[in-house]
């Protein structure tokens, strides 16, 4: 009986553990350039609203990602990369490698990823 027990008890502390660990907020790598101005932004990116996000005088393109040999952005959501990516235009020109070919100053970000889709923008890193 007491080995049925702990067995039991074994085992749902396990799933619980599981189950924290994949509500945990996930990093995921990806970059974007720091531009001049919104025009050089939009120039790479498409004039869409959700592509280049002005803050504090500062011109960011989307996060990005090269994947499977195709390029993918996360639109912005007020100031924040939305969940879905997306194709990236043919406007953005990816190298074989996966660099883009940007008139801005590219770094690597993280976007951080919660476990029920919440997520918040890092500040540009390098």
């Amino acid at each position: 009986m007491t080995l049925m027990k702990r067995s039991r008890s074994l085992s749902l502390l396990l799933i619980s553990s599981l189950t924290l660990v994949s509500c945990a907020e996930q990093q995921q790598r990806t970059s974007r350039a720091l531009y001049d101005n919104r025009e050089d932004c939009e120039r790479e990116w498409g004039t869409a609203s959700d592509t280049c996000y002005n803050d504090n005088g500062y011109h960011y393109g989307p996060h990005f990602l090269y994947f499977g040999g195709r390029g993918f952005y996360y639109p912005y959501r007020n100031g924040v990369p939305g969940n879905n990516a997306l194709a990236a235009p043919a406007s953005a020109q990816f190298s074989g490698a996966g660099a883009l070919q940007s008139r801005g100053i590219v770094r690597s970000t993280n976007i951080a990823r919660g476990g029920f889709g919440a997520q918040r923008g890092f500040g540009f890193g390098g």
